[in-house]
């Protein structure tokens, strides 16, 4: 009996790892102290694929909150990772964890999709907020999602915010 515990102690150790390898996710890096909303645009010709590590996928959102990438957005089922850079003493950047609370960590982070970029060239948008519960709570999201498929009367505008006032 002993014996068979120690085999499937060691078959489950060793089979873990590899299901968790076949779920792709993505890793975002925002500017350090990021509260906002963030824009990454898909599907954009002339702009660069998302540089990737194994099957996870870097999301690298500028100081403007968005970031545009040739590559299409992976629907999928797995948790992703949420860093803010930082520059330490040395002038190296550091990733630091965001607060667990600061993104709806529902495979979807609270966000969506847009059918264009209203005008602003190629590709699809994918919108999600960052931001404590509190900042969070205050986001016109019934608004926003009810004119989905008309010209938005509430629009998420990406970029930082004061965390008491979202846009």
């Amino acid at each position: 009996m002993r014996r068979l515990g120690i085999c499937l102690s060691i078959f489950l150790a060793a089979i873990f790892p590899l299901a968790a390898r076949g779920k792709p996710h993505y890793t975002f890096t925002l500017p350090d102290n990021y509260i906002g909303w963030v824009e990454i645009i898909f599907a954009v010709p002339e702009a660069p694929p998302l540089p990737a590590k194994g099957r996870s996928q870097t999301i690298r959102i500028e100081e403007n909150g968005t970031a545009r990438t040739s590559s299409l957005r992976i629907e999928r089922f797995t948790t992703d990772d949420f860093f803010y850079r930082r520059t330490d003493d040395h002038g190296i950047e550091r990733l630091v964890p965001l607060p667990p609370d600061y993104v709806t960590n529902d495979n979807s982070h609270g966000g969506f999709d847009a059918h264009d970029t209203r005008g602003n060239g190629p590709g699809y948008p994918w919108y999600f907020f960052v931001g404590p519960p509190k900042t969070r709570e205050k986001i016109p999201m019934d608004e926003i999602l009810a004119n989905f498929w008309k010209p938005w009367s509430v629009e998420p505008v990406p970029g930082r915010i004061k965390a008491d006032s979202p846009r």
